[in-house]
């Protein structure tokens, strides 16, 4: 069963909850008749809001939404710094299953922006580490919920276009 070593570090440590994905197939891999799966939906159940970031703002997956060819702005790398954030908070609480999606489609639409050239020229440098950090996010996102492949397929364009 593959796992990353960081992933059970964090396990070890209390840092983390396992995903219930992970659980189910541990659970199986050993042979506990359910109780690890079991175990971590109630873990994941217990998790309470105050683990989230603060606020009641959303997790904007594309800045330039509402008006379409926009260029994004310095103010729309820290709406996407924020977004990473969020993302990260909710994956220690409920983990990837659910918000690897979203975190795929953040880093698309910002990876879309700089490769067309809709931005303010003034905030190229933080977009484009926004956007390796997003790729790498995502990545760990998809490796978290079990989609090896898609991690892979994601990493290998993003890590040539993004690395310092």
């Amino acid at each position: 069963m593959p796992c990353h070593r960081g992933y059970l570090t964090q396990l070890e440590h209390g840092t983390r909850n396992a995903s219930p994905t992970f659980a189910a197939r541990l659970d199986a891999t050993l042979g506990a008749g359910g109780l690890l799966g079991g175990l971590a939906a109630q873990q994941n159940d217990t998790r309470s809001a105050r683990s989230l970031p603060p606020g009641n703002r959303l997790i904007i997956v594309d800045p330039a939404a509402a008006e379409p060819g926009r260029p994004l702005t310095a103010a729309d790398a820290d709406t996407l710094r924020a977004t990473i954030g969020h993302l990260v908070a909710l994956d220690n609480a409920y983990g990837a299953d659910d918000i690897a999606n979203l975190a795929v489609r953040a880093y698309r639409n910002t990876d879309a922006a700089l490769a067309n050239d809709r931005y303010d020229p003034r905030a190229e440098r933080d977009l484009q580490a926004i956007a390796g950090e997003l790729a790498e996010v995502s990545g760990w996102l998809l490796y978290d919920a079990d989609r090896q492949d898609d991690a892979r397929r994601l990493a290998r364009p993003s890590v040539q276009r993004y690395r310092p």
